[in-house]
């Protein structure tokens, strides 16, 4: 579907929520009044038919608005039209313990696989990116302990270094692993060594252009983080 589809979508569910709640209102309104001042029942009844139309198409639309974007979002990740709805689906039918596991999955992989300053591909992550980051985002909008959000945002903001089509060679601002060298007992020799890798670096530029993809995601993924927990 075309992006506008999500807007149209948005502004539908926003409609029938506000139907949802002035119908939940007036049923409130017209209950009062039925017991207290002989009021009709009728009333009621509308109201509360209303206010249960208004939520079911509400909920109805704001999930044609996610499908959409999350359509989108996968099919730029490669997939088909048809294998993204159907990605959609599952996902839309995930379980709670689905997305622990995916969770789990992650730490696991993160603990093995500790990132600094290097660009990935996505194919060594142990799941679809998009699919950690979705696990992230509902775990984070189900839980108040403030210390498993930051370490959830944390895992999150480590996804944006990896990107499509690096290869299977991960990619380093110097071509060195520097975390892994001790300077204070290298000798002038090895300071030299280390010096002359950096300035040959042969995918410094390759890296700097991948590394504005990662501060792109990072952006990306900072502002649904926030948006997650205003929900």
């Amino acid at each position: 579907m075309k992006p506008n589809a999500a807007i149209i979508y948005s502004g539908f569910g926003h409609l029938f929520a506000w139907v949802w709640m002035i119908g939940s209102m007036s049923a409130i309104y017209f209950f009062v009044t039925a017991i207290f001042f002989d009021g009709a029942w009728s009333n009621f009844f509308w109201g509360l038919g209303a206010s249960i139309i208004g939520k079911w198409l509400s909920k109805g639309f704001m999930d044609s608005k996610d499908r959409v974007i999350r359509e989108a979002k996968l099919i730029s990740e490669g997939l088909t039209k048809n294998e993204a709805g159907q990605k959609w689906m599952e996902e839309y039918t995930q379980t709670a313990p689905a997305y622990d596991q995916i969770i789990r999955d992650y730490a696991h992989f993160l603990e093995q696989n500790p990132i600094s300053n290097e660009v990935r591909d996505t194919k060594k992550l142990p799941h679809l990116k998009s699919d950690i980051l979705t696990a992230i985002y509902w775990n984070i909008s189900k839980t108040e302990d403030k210390d498993l959000i930051e370490a959830l945002r944390v895992s999150a903001l480590t996804l944006a270094h990896y990107q499509k089509g690096v290869g299977d060679e991960d990619l380093t601002q110097f071509g060195v692993d520097l975390t892994n060298i001790d300077i204070s007992n290298l000798d002038s020799n090895g300071l030299k060594g280390i010096a002359s890798a950096i300035s040959s670096n042969p995918n410094s530029e390759r890296w700097e252009k991948l590394w504005t993809l990662v501060e792109s995601d990072t952006t990306e993924i900072l502002a649904e983080l926030d948006n997650v927990k205003q929900q």
